[in-house]
């Protein structure tokens, strides 16, 4: 079952075979048409023919694959062709890239540098307001004063609560941009550069109210925190002076919507020392981050 010369043996032997057979069909009753009928040669080569018409198709079909091979491998060929042309690729041809293309996607000494882009927003506040338990909204006016107001509608009582750390957020004023800070003695000021002294813990008392103390500064002896205060007459007090257990350190926020905010660039405290000594009415830490300490209750 080699060679061609074999199939085609085989296959003519075949026809042969089921020509005579259907000659003897056609022939009844003629005995040596039903001698041809019944010998065991006509199965045999019947079967060989069958086998013969297999093999040719098998070989059929692996040219037929091989073909389709060869016309894959061409295909890739032009692909791979027409990815090294040049971007003209409507002309159809393949072209050297110029001196001038190459120099033009070089970036010339001295030129501009490109601007970095300014990071994205990525931390999650809100915009609120923050109301005392005393009866007023805490506010910072544009000269930097900070109190107690019980107008509903002022622009200065209006925050943004930027969370800098876990439980831990900075207090800027959405209508000046400063942010509320707590000095060493406990002082409330603002401040234009956000510091250490700007953040502030973030802390749910009982019945939902809300405790902001400084992150810094606290009872030395005693380790008790200073807090955020406003007293009944809506004058901010002094942090050691405000426990948490008092209406004064109590507040709620009354959040106007959520919004996303860069990560506020922290300054050292040295970054903004400057001579004098400090005062009860403006301490040290007022003057070295250019803000105004608020008249406080003591």
């Amino acid at each position: 079952m080699g060679g061609p010369g074999l199939l085609g043996l085989v296959t003519g032997a075949g026809f042969l075979a089921i020509r005579d057979h259907d000659m003897a069909r056609e022939r009844r009753g003629s005995p040596r048409a039903l001698r041809l009928m019944h010998t065991p040669q006509i199965a045999k080569l019947a079967t060989a023919a069958a086998i013969a018409s297999s093999l040719i198709r098998q070989k059929r079909q692996a040219r037929e694959r091989e073909r389709e091979r060869e016309r894959e491998k061409e295909k890739e060929k032009e692909r791979a062709k027409a990815a090294r042309c040049s971007p003209t690729r409507s002309t159809g041809t393949c072209e050297k890239p110029s001196r001038l293309n190459i120099f033009s996607r070089v970036k010339l000494f001295g030129s501009k540098k490109r601007k970095r882009r300014r990071p994205e927003p990525q931390l999650k506040g809100i915009v609120t307001k923050l109301c005392s338990r005393q009866g007023f909204h805490l506010q910072l006016q544009a000269d930097g004063t900070i109190d107690g107001t019980k107008e509903e509608d002022s622009s200065y009582a209006v925050f943004n609560l930027i969370p800098v750390g876990l439980r831990v957020v900075a207090i800027q004023s959405v209508q000046t941009k400063l942010y509320l800070a707590m000095n060493n003695e406990g002082y409330l000021y603002t401040s234009e550069h956000f510091t250490p002294e700007c953040k502030f813990k973030e802390s749910v008392f009982e019945n939902y109210y809300v405790t902001y103390s400084s992150m810094l500064y606290r009872q030395q002896q005693s380790g008790r925190a200073w807090y955020l205060g406003l007293n009944k007459e809506g004058r901010v007090m002094k942090g050691n002076r405000v426990k948490k257990t008092k209406p004064a350190a109590h507040f709620i926020p009354k959040p106007l919507k959520v919004a996303m905010y860069r990560e506020p660039s922290l300054h050292d405290m040295t970054e903004f020392s400057r001579s004098g000594s400090p005062t009860k009415s403006r301490s040290a830490s007022a003057m070295l981050n250019g803000g105004k300490i608020a008249s406080q209750s003591t």
